[in-house]
C-alpha cells in the first residue's frame, strides 16, 4: 500500500511553545536592490487523517547579507515539523548575481528569472507561504505564523510520488498520484495545477553572513536550492473529476540531473495549487535516497 505524505501528528502544546519561542528570537533585516541501471524506492501506508503541509517559497541570494536569517527560520521549522514544512530556495536577482572569485558558484536558472520577472521584488530575503500570489509576498519573520495556521487544517488532497533514478542516464523519473480527501469547491475544481521542483540540499559554498564576523561565509550550506522545474515553473493543469481512493489520478514525469548535482543530496517538491487564486491546497517533499 502506499504511504500518503502529509500524515504527521504532533501535540499541540509543543508545537505552541516552539512558535512562541521563534517569534520571540526572530529579528529583522532586508536587504535592497540596487539599481540500464535503477534503483527504486517506494512507501507504503494508508490513506486517513492527511494533514495540510506547507510550502515556502524563499527568494534569496548569495550576496544577500540578511538571507541567511530566512534560512535560519526555514531550519528552524523543519526541526519542529518535519517533512510537513516543504521549502524551495530560488536564488535569483541582483544578489543572486556571480561576482569575483568568491561568489563564483552560479545558482540562478531560467524558472527563477521567470519568477523575478513576474514578482518583481524591490528586497530581499522575501517568501510566499503556502501561495504562489504575488500580493502575498512575505517577510521572514511572519512565516512561522502563518505556517501554524496552515498545519492545523485537514488536506483536500492527498498526493503520493514514488520513484527511480537511471544513475546511466542520470534521469529522474517519477510516478505521481493524486486524490481528493476533502470537498474540493467549485470554483477550485476546473482551475487546478500541478507543479513538481528538483531541490538540493548540502552545497557547500560563500555566502554573505550579517550576523557572524567575518561577513563572507567560505562553507555555508545552501539547503532546498532549487535546480529545475519538471516542464514549466508553473507547473500543468491537472482534473480531479471522477477520481478516487480505488482510481486516483496518474502521471509520470521524468527530469534530467545535469553532472554538478547530487542525487543523494536532492529532492523533488510537489503542489497542486488553484490557478484563479494562486493558493496552494496540498504540497510534498521526497528526499531522495540513492
Amino acid at each position: 500500500m502506499m504511504k500518503w505524505y502529509g500524515k504527521y501528528k504532533m501535540m499541540k502544546f509543543t508545537r505552541s511553545i516552539l512558535l512562541l519561542l521563534f517569534l520571540l528570537t526572530i529579528g529583522y533585516a532586508c536587504d535592497y536592490v540596487e539599481a540500464p541501471y535503477f534503483e527504486n524506492h517506494e512507501t507504503g501506508g494508508e490513506i486517513e487523517d492527511v494533514q495540510s503541509n506547507v510550502l515556502i517559497l524563499d527568494f534569496t541570494g548569495h550576496t544577500c547579507k540578511s538571507c541567511p536569517k530566512a534560512h535560519r527560520i526555514i531550519h528552524q521549522l523543519t526541526e519542529v515539523y518535519g517533512d510537513r514544512i516543504v521549502p524551495v530556495a530560488f536564488h535569483l536577482g541582483y544578489f543572486a548575481r556571480v561576482s569575483g572569485d568568491k561568489y563564483s558558484m552560479d545558482f540562478n536558472t531560467g524558472e527563477g528569472a521567470e519568477l523575478e520577472s513576474y514578482y518583481n521584488f524591490v528586497s530581499y530575503p522575501i517568501g510566499l507561504v503556502n501561495t504562489l500570489s504575488k500580493n502575498s509576498l512575505s517577510p521572514y519573520p511572519s512565516w512561522a505564523t502563518e505556517s501554524a495556521g496552515i498545519l492545523e487544517k485537514e488536506a483536500l488532497i492527498a498526493i503520493d510520488a514514488t520513484y527511480q533514478f537511471d544513475q546511466v542516464a542520470s534521469k529522474l523519473n517519477v510516478d505521481v498520484s493524486l486524490i481528493p480527501v476533502g470537498t474540493l469547491s467549485e470554483e477550485c475544481g476546473p482551475n487546478l495545477r500541478l507543479a513538481m521542483y528538483l531541490t538540493e540540499s548540502h552545497i557547500l559554498a560563500w555566502q554573505k553572513d550579517e550576523d557572524v564576523t567575518p561577513m563572507d561565509v567560505e562553507n555555508y550550506e545552501h539547503n532546498h536550492v532549487f535546480r529545475k522545474a519538471f516542464g514549466s515553473i508553473w507547473g500543468e493543469s491537472v482534473s480531479l473529476d471522477d477520481v478516487g481512493i480505488s482510481n486516483p489520478l496518474l502521471l509520470a514525469r521524468s527530469v534530467t540531473f545535469e553532472d554538478s548535482w547530487l542525487p543523494q543530496n536532492s529532492s523533488v517538491v510537489l503542489f497542486v495549487y488553484n490557478s484563479e487564486t494562486m493558493e496552494v491546497i496540498q504540497s510534498i517533499l521526497v528526499n531522495l535516497e540513492i
